[in-house]
C-alpha cells in the first residue's frame, strides 16, 4: 500500500471518528438538559401543579408543559437555534433561570384554562428551580450554546 492510500484511510477514520464525537457530543447536551430542568424545575411556585414535562428534541426544539390540578395546561416551546442567553436569579436553594431568545421565538399556548386558551410568542422564559448549583447552571448553559451550533 503506498503512502498515498495508507493517509487517505486514516483521514477517512478520523473523520468518521469526529463526526461520531460531535453526535455523541449532542446526544449527551439534550440529555443534560432535559435533565437538569425537568429534576430542577419546582412546582410549588406554580401553584397547584400536577405534572410537567421538559425534554429537547433532537430536532433542537426545547419543550416545557406544565399540568394543573383541574386539567389546564401551559406549553412553551423553541427552536434552540434561536437560544440568546441564559440567566440565573436567585441562590442554590431555589431561583428562576431565565431562557432569552433573539426575538419573540418561544411559542406560548395555554389549554384548558377558564379564562380562555391563549396563542402568544415571547422572549423570556421563566422556570422557578430548586436545589441547582451554579455548575449546574453554568453547565446548562454551555449545553444549550452547543446544541445551538449544531
Amino acid at each position: 500500500m503506498n503512502l498515498f492510500k495508507i493517509c487517505a484511510v486514516i483521514a477517512f477514520c478520523a473523520a468518521l471518528s469526529l463526526s461520531f464525537t460531535v453526535e455523541f457530543d449532542k446526544i449527551s447536551a439534550i440529555d443534560f438538559s432535559s435533565r437538569c430542568l425537568y429534576k430542577g424545575f419546582d412546582p410549588t411556585d406554580e401553584g397547584k401543579i400536577t405534572g410537567w414535562q421538559f425534554y429537547v428534541t433532537p430536532d433542537n426544539f426545547m419543550r416545557f408543559k406544565k399540568i394543573y390540578f383541574k386539567g389546564r395546561q401551559a406549553y412553551f416551546s423553541f427552536n434552540i437555534h434561536r437560544f440568546q442567553d441564559l440567566s440565573y436569579i436567585g441562590d442554590h436553594n431555589r431561583g428562576i433561570v431565565q431562557i432569552k431568545t433573539q426575538a419573540d421565538d418561544i411559542i406560548v399556548q395555554t389549554y384548558n384554562d377558564p379564562k380562555g386558551n391563549v396563542d402568544s410568542m415571547s422572549t423570556i422564559l421563566k422556570i422557578p428551580v430548586r436545589n441547582v448549583s451554579a455548575e449546574q447552571i453554568d453547565s446548562l448553559k454551555k449545553a444549550l450554546t452547543f446544541l445551538k451550533a449544531h
